[in-house]
């Protein structure tokens, strides 16, 4: 009987160990290590670059938005020194990236969305004054001939 009691006990106590777990993990799901899906590392900032197009970085590269330079941090958080270029003008994209913004210097041209050419001007002198866009006026067509 005492074989029996202590046989028992022993299975008894086996089934109740405690389940190990690996401190390492502490409860996170496990992800891949790929280099695309790293914390932030996938989502770029974006930027105006030099020809009106939008450009991307990604973290930890560095870019120009025409007046500032930049860092590309995680989640596609900019870090840019903080001028204000008065001798160039401040241009918004439109469209799927609106809001994003870059410098130009003056003369520099764009069609915007309506189709006018607008065209990066000073009311001073090259370095001194307003700079800003100034697009043509949409031309009337008459119907006289």
């Amino acid at each position: 009987m005492k074989t029996f009691a202590v046989l028992s006990l022993v299975i008894i106590l086996t089934a109740a160990k405690p389940l190990e777990m690996d401190d390492s993990k502490s409860g996170e799901i496990e992800q891949e290590q790929d280099p695309a899906f790293i914390s932030g590392s996938n989502v770029p900032c974006t930027y105006v670059k030099g020809d009106f197009s939008i450009g991307f970085a990604y973290t930890d590269d560095s870019f120009n938005d025409g007046c500032n330079s930049c860092m590309c941090g995680e989640y596609g958080a900019s870090y840019c020194s903080r001028m204000y270029c008065a001798h160039k003008c401040l241009y918004t994209a439109e469209g799927e990236y609106a809001g994003v913004v870059g410098w130009f210097s003056q003369g520099s041209t764009y069609i915007n969305s309506a189709g006018q050419a607008c065209t990066c001007t000073s009311s001073g002198s090259k370095y001194f004054g307003s700079t800003q866009f100034v697009c043509e006026e949409a031309s009337a067509e008459s119907g006289s001939d």
